[in-house]
């Protein structure tokens, strides 16, 4: 019997090498740090070295939790007009396919203001944000960004999450339209995925498998992380639907080439401004206010990662 090119490919994708781990003491030697306002209009945050990072008690690895930690400043009543201190990591490293990335999250921010974000970007344009959400929410939102060019498929009944678009070029016009989100957004029903309950079960394990069909993602919370996983065995044949795939059917695989993985934490920015009122956020300060005076808001605006570890695909 034939086999299609997508089941052929997962029998190729059972055997994995690893051949990269950041973690431990180490874990920051892996990145460099972004030492600029945060880019993206209307925010508040101003990123810092690791010097400065390190000084202000903002990135550490924590010995007991077995963890490398990355916070926004909790301790500081800004002036107006000034910046909070929050924190960018980049890794050294590019990706490209034929990998598959083991992320294993102990926390992720979360509260009124905050913007995390877990990321790849490289050449062309080409955006895999795979953990994302801003305020309060309690659910993913992953995105893909491209230069022109790049669509989703129309099907996407090989997922678990909610496809809001199609269109990933950023200067293409929206499929459909209007569109429900700028790029080829996948929101995810599910409060384990992301924010306050997802730190309640001490996160867990995303994970980005790349070939040359597409992307994979899946998230299993820190009960449900699967024995292959933990042995350092991974099989995704054996961990159904992923919470989003994204074949290059209708999209040229050349989109991404050369990623780099992005960790951060911006402040305010359009989409925490306009998720304000819906994120039981202080009606009476704007996202501006709230992040320049109120350093308590933050204290759970931050990063807490066990282990980043990366497979070779020997089949692809």
């Amino acid at each position: 019997m034939l086999l299609d090119a997508h089941a052929a490919s997962l029998v190729a994708a059972a055997s994995f090498t690893k051949v990269a781990e950041f973690s431990g003491l180490t874990f920051f030697d892996n990145f460099s740090f972004m030492t600029a306002k945060d880019p993206t209009p209307n925010t508040t945050n101003q990123y810092i070295s690791r010097a400065n990072a390190t000084k202000a008690n903002l990135i550490y690895f924590n010995q007991g939790a077995g963890s490398a930690f990355m916070a926004v400043d909790s301790s500081t009543v800004v002036p107006s007009g000034g910046k909070r201190s929050s924190v960018r990591i980049q890794s050294n490293k590019v990706y490209n396919s034929g990998t598959l990335l083991v992320a294993d999250i102990g926390h992720a921010p979360t509260g009124c203001g905050t913007w995390p974000a877990m990321w790849f970007k490289g050449l062309n344009q080409g955006e895999l944000d795979f953990m994302e959400g801003v305020n309060t929410m309690s659910y993913n939102n992953m995105v893909i960004h491209t230069s022109s060019g790049c669509y989703g498929e129309p099907d996407r009944s090989s997922q678990l999450g909610q496809a809001l678009s199609q269109t990933c070029g950023i200067n293409d016009p929206p499929v459909p339209s209007p569109a429900l989100s700028n790029g080829c957004a996948t929101k995810v029903n599910d409060s384990s995925t992301f924010g306050p309950q997802f730190n309640a079960v001490g996160g867990g394990a995303y994970t980005i498998n790349w070939d040359t069909n597409g992307f994979a993602i899946h998230f299993f919370s820190r009960p449900n992380i699967p024995a292959d996983i933990l042995s350092e065995n991974p099989n995704p044949d054996t961990w159904g639907l992923p919470l989003m795939r994204f074949d290059f059917g209708c999209c040229p695989s050349n989109h991404f080439q050369d990623l780099r993985l992005i960790i951060n934490t911006a402040l305010c920015g359009k989409w925490p401004i306009s998720n304000w009122g819906d994120s039981g956020c202080p009606s009476d300060l704007t996202c501006e206010q709230y992040v320049l005076s109120t350093p308590g808001g933050f204290n759970d605006a931050y990063w807490a990662i066990h282990s980043i570890k990366e497979y070779k695909n020997n089949g692809k």
